[in-house]
């Protein structure tokens, strides 16, 4: 037979729980919800036997009010906590970056990351760093799992906005002169011409692509194009170059 104090005891139990779990959907969701309404809502939720014996309906309210404010106190207090971390992590990351200490950076990063997995400006940095790490790394062994890692988060950046030019560059960029998967790299480099047309170094990862795939004439074409852009003379006459090499057989 169970007391009707143990009884009183696991309903406040209860009680507290599914308020943590209400208020924690209600942060995220970002429901503004009428804190009495919810307390009113949670006493009908509990078992009626065990507290009409001690408590009037209203003074139950009044009790899960106080307990809902309180709750809700450390639950924003935890979240601005956690934003100010991720916060620091970021700026952290940067400084590590502009010092060219990039395997620092992409630890401190990842951090941020592991609070706002969906910004794609952490993202971003976060492959970058683990790219240009993996350009300095002692061996091909250590810098293969770090261009895989850099490219995993150009691929979630790019999933969170498709309209990220610059890590779509990225991408095309690193899928093409480190992990040689040419195909996808046109992919990406044609939608970041979309989105940044006048983006040159675009278009010269593109004719770079095209060769790639033996595609040499279109390369020759575009190098062509690229010579006819408003830009400046060096890149003009590496456009030029290029269509030379590629018609004569020599471009590498």
């Amino acid at each position: 037979m169970i007391r009707e104090g143990t009884s009183i005891a696991n309903t406040q139990k209860v009680s507290i729980f599914v308020i943590l779990i209400i208020l924690v959907s209600m942060v995220f969701i970002g429901c503004q919800r009428p804190v009495t309404r919810l307390a009113r809502d949670l006493n009908q939720l509990e078992s009626p036997p065990s507290y009409a014996r001690e408590k009037n309906s209203e003074d139950r309210i009044r009790e899960l009010e106080g307990i809902i404010q309180g709750f809700m106190g450390i639950l924003e207090e935890r979240i601005q906590a956690a934003g100010g971390l991720a916060t620091a992590y970021k700026l952290l990351g940067m400084e590590y970056q502009r010092l060219g200490m990039h395997k620092l950076a992409l630890e401190n990063l990842e951090k941020a990351i592991e609070v706002e997995s969906a910004n794609e400006i952490l993202l971003y940095m976060a492959g970058t760093n683990a790219a240009a790490w993996a350009d300095s790394a002692p061996s091909p062994e250590q810098a293969q799992p770090y261009y895989v890692k850099s490219d995993r988060y150009f691929t979630r950046a790019i999933e969170i906005n498709p309209y990220y030019g610059e890590a779509l560059f990225s991408a095309a960029v690193l899928k093409h002169f480190q992990l040689e998967e040419h195909e996808e790299a046109l992919g990406l480099i044609n939608r970041t011409i979309e989105i940044q047309p006048g983006n040159h170094r675009a278009f010269f990862v593109k004719a770079r692509i095209l060769a790639s795939l033996g595609r040499l004439q279109e390369a020759a074409d575009l190098y062509g194009e690229i010579a006819a852009m408003d830009i400046p003379n060096p890149q003009k006459d590496e456009a030029r170059k290029n269509q030379r090499a590629i018609l004569d057989g020599i471009y590498e």
